[in-house]
C-alpha cells in the first residue's frame, strides 16, 4: 500500500510503532516524582498550618513594616496660606507642619541679608505652634512684625509676639491677648497711627484681624468680629461686627480706610460675599461709617488688598473666572456703586484663568504688589497649569505683562538644584519697599512644594540670579521626593 492510501489512524499507528521507547520511560518517571513531591508538600503545609496559632484581628490592624512614621517622618508640609515676607523683602516667613514633632506647626524665617544670609530659623520656639482654628479651617495664623512674628498659638488660640534677642540669640515670646474664649486669625499690622520710640521700635501699632468669640460655644452663639489689638498695651477694640463671618481686614496705607469681606450662614465664601470699606477715625481708628463696594448675591469676592499707591484691589468671579479687579475711584468723594454701574471697577488682568483659589482657609494670597505698584498674579488655566504674570498698574495698557514661566526657561535662570518651574503655584508675596522680588510656593505631581524667590529685575538680563528655595522633604531625602 502506498503512503498516499494511509488513513489518519494508520498514520498515527505507524508513528507509535516507530516511537523510541527509551525516551518515554524517563518522562514517565519524572511525572511520578513531581506528583509524589506535590502530595508530600501539601501534607507538610497542612500540618504546619495546624501547628501555627491563629489570631483574629480587625480589618486594617494587621502589623506591617510600612508604618505611618516611615511614610511621614521625613516629610515637611509647607502651609500655602501662611507665606509672608517683610515689606523690604529681607526676611521670608512660612509655616511648616512637622510629623516628627506630633504635627506641630512651626513658623519659620529665612534671612536674606547680613552675616546670616541664606540661613533659616524657627520663629516659634518649642512649646508653641502657629495654628489658628477660626472658622475651624484656620489659615492666616502668623504675620511678620519687627523681625519676629505675631502668631496665634495652637494650644490656647491666643496671640503672641516673638521678639528676636540679637545679643544671645533665641526668641523671647510675649503674650498679647488673654481671653481664652477668643480665637484670632488673618491679621495685618497697621502703623498709620503709631510712632517710633528712641530705639526705633513702634509704639501703639495695631494688629487688625478677625476674632471669633466662643463665650457662648454653640453654632448660633459664636460671634465673629473684626478687631484691632494694640501691640503696646494689649487693648482690643471692635472695628465692625454683626455678620456671621469676616475675612481679610486690610487697612489702607494712609490709615483712613479698612476693607473687609463678609458673608452669612448658610452661604459659602465661594458662593457670594460682600465687600465693604469703612472710614476710620484718624485719631482713634474707630469706624465712622461704612460703604458697600460689592453687594452680596451676585458674585464671590476675596482677598481685598491695597497697592502701595493706595488703590483697592480684590479678586472676583463676576465674569466666571477669579480675576483681579481694582476700584478706580476716589473713596473720599464716592458713596456706593449704583445697581448695575460697574464703571469704577476695572479688571487688572482679563484672562481665562483663575487668579484665586476656593477660600477654604483664611490668609490666602494669590497676588501681590511690587514697589512700583505692578501686580504679580498667579493664573491657573483650564489645564491646571499655573503661571506668575506681572501686570503694570492701571491705566498703563501699553506695557506687555510678563510671564515668569516663559522667562524662567528662556532667560537662562540658574534655578536651584535643577528645579523646573513648578506646575502648580499656591501662594505669592512681594516686598513693597526696595527690591522687586516675587516669592511664591510651587510644586508638581512628582516634586514636593518649594518656596522660590524670583529676582524680576535681574532675571530679564542676566543668568546669575539665584532663586531661594526651601523644599518640603520627601522619602528621597532633603532634595525632595514625593511628599
Amino acid at each position: 500500500m502506498s503512503w498516499s492510501s494511509y488513513t489518519v489512524l494508520d498514520r498515527h499507528q505507524k508513528e507509535w510503532d516507530e516511537l523510541d521507547t527509551s525516551a518515554v520511560v524517563p518522562a514517565v518517571l519524572l511525572m511520578v516524582c513531581v506528583c509524589y513531591t506535590l502530595s508530600n508538600l501539601h501534607a507538610f503545609l497542612e500540618t504546619r498550618a495546624k501547628s501555627i496559632p491563629k489570631h483574629r484581628k480587625a480589618c486594617g490592624s494587621w502589623p506591617s513594616p510600612v508604618t505611618a512614621s516611615y511614610l511621614t517622618d521625613d516629610c515637611v508640609k509647607i502651609m500655602p496660606s501662611e507665606l509672608r515676607c517683610d515689606p523690604d523683602g529681607k526676611h521670608v516667613y512660612w509655616v511648616e507642619e512637622r510629623p516628627t514633632e506630633g504635627g506641630r506647626h512651626v513658623s519659620m524665617k529665612w534671612i536674606g541679608y547680613g552675616c546670616l544670609k541664606n540661613s533659616r530659623e524657627d520663629e516659634t520656639p518649642e512649646g508653641y505652634g502657629a495654628r489658628t482654628r477660626v472658622h475651624e479651617y484656620g489659615g492666616g495664623s502668623h504675620e511678620p512684625y519687627e523681625g519676629g512674628v505675631i502668631f496665634s498659638n495652637t494650644s490656647d488660640q491666643q496671640l503672641y509676639q516673638t521678639i528676636p534677642d540679637n545679643e544671645v540669640g533665641g526668641k523671647e515670646v510675649m503674650q498679647l491677648t488673654k481671653d481664652l474664649n477668643c480665637r484670632y486669625a488673618d491679621g495685618a499690622v497697621d502703623t498709620s497711627r503709631a510712632r517710633r520710640s528712641h530705639l526705633g521700635s513702634w509704639i501703639d501699632a495695631e494688629f487688625v484681624c478677625v476674632r471669633e468669640n466662643h463665650a457662648v460655644d454653640t453654632p448660633t452663639g459664636v460671634v465673629n468680629e473684626v478687631v484691632s489689638v494694640n501691640l503696646t498695651s494689649g487693648a482690643v477694640r471692635v472695628v465692625t461686627s454683626g455678620r456671621d463671618f469676616y475675612a481679610c481686614p486690610r487697612v489702607s496705607p494712609d490709615g483712613n480706610w479698612i476693607a473687609y469681606v463678609s458673608w452669612d450662614h448658610p452661604t459659602m465664601p465661594w458662593d457670594t460675599t460682600e465687600l465693604r470699606v469703612d472710614r476710620l477715625n484718624p485719631e482713634t481708628g474707630e469706624s465712622m461709617f461704612s460703604r458697600l463696594v460689592i453687594p452680596g448675591g451676585r458674585e464671590a469676592v476675596q482677598q481685598p488688598a491695597w497697592s502701595p499707591a493706595g488703590v483697592l484691589h480684590f479678586i472676583s468671579d463676576r465674569e466666571g473666572w477669579y480675576n483681579v479687579y481694582c476700584l478706580d475711584v476716589d473713596l473720599d468723594g464716592w458713596t456706593t456703586i449704583a445697581a448695575g454701574d460697574r464703571g469704577v471697577i476695572k479688571c487688572v488682568l482679563p484672562v481665562d484663568a483663575d487668579c484665586g483659589r476656593a477660600p477654604w482657609q483664611l490668609g490666602q494670597r494669590t497676588y501681590g504688589f511690587l514697589t512700583d505698584s505692578c501686580v504679580a498674579v498667579i493664573a491657573v488655566d483650564s489645564a491646571g497649569e499655573a503661571d506668575v504674570i506681572i501686570v503694570p498698574p492701571l491705566p498703563d495698557i501699553t506695557t506687555e505683562p510678563r510671564r515668569l514661566r516663559k522667562e524662567y526657561w528662556s532667560k537662562g535662570f540658574d534655578y536651584v538644584q535643577n528645579l523646573p518651574f513648578p506646575k502648580s503655584i499656591s501662594a505669592i508675596v512681594c516686598p513693597t519697599v526696595g527690591r522687586k522680588d516675587v516669592i511664591f510656593v510651587g510644586g508638581s505631581n512628582d516634586r514636593p512644594d518649594a518656596i522660590f524667590l524670583f529676582h524680576t529685575e535681574m532675571g530679564a538680563s542676566t543668568a546669575n540670579s539665584t532663586p531661594f528655595v526651601t523644599k518640603g522633604k520627601g522619602k528621597k531625602g532633603k532634595k525632595g521626593g514625593k511628599a
